[in-house]
C-alpha cells in the first residue's frame, strides 16, 4: 500500500505482483521440505517455539521503538526510488 501511495498504481501493482511471485516460488519448496524438517525438529519443537516467540516479540519491540523515535522526522524513501513498474516488480520479487 505504501508503495502505491508514494508512487503510482502501476508501480504499486507491480510491487504486489513481485511479492506474489516470490511467494509462489517459495511455497512449493516449503511444502516439500517442511514435512521432512518437521520430523527432524520434533524433539526440540517446544524450545524452538519459545525462541520464535522471543524473536517475534523482540522484532515487534524494535519496530515500535524505532517508529516512535522517528515519529517527528521527515526522512523516508524518495518517491522515485523504485522507478517504473518493471523495476518495482524486480525489487519486490526478492
Amino acid at each position: 500500500m505504501s508503495v502505491t501511495a508514494r508512487t503510482s498504481f502501476r508501480v504499486g501493482a507491480s510491487a504486489a505482483l513481485g511479492v506474489a511471485t516470490a511467494d509462489g516460488l517459495y511455497a512449493p519448496a516449503a511444502v516439500a521440505g517442511g514435512a521432512a524438517l518437521s520430523r527432524a525438529v520434533a524433539p526440540v519443537a517446544g524450545p524452538l517455539r519459545a525462541l520464535a516467540a522471543v524473536l517475534l516479540l523482540g522484532t515487534a519491540l524494535r519496530t515500535a521503538v524505532r517508529a516512535l523515535r522517528n515519529r517527528g522526522t521527515q526522512t523516508g524513501p524518495e518517491r522515485d526510488v523504485l522507478g517504473g513498474p518493471a523495476r518495482s516488480y524486480l525489487a519486490f520479487r526478492g
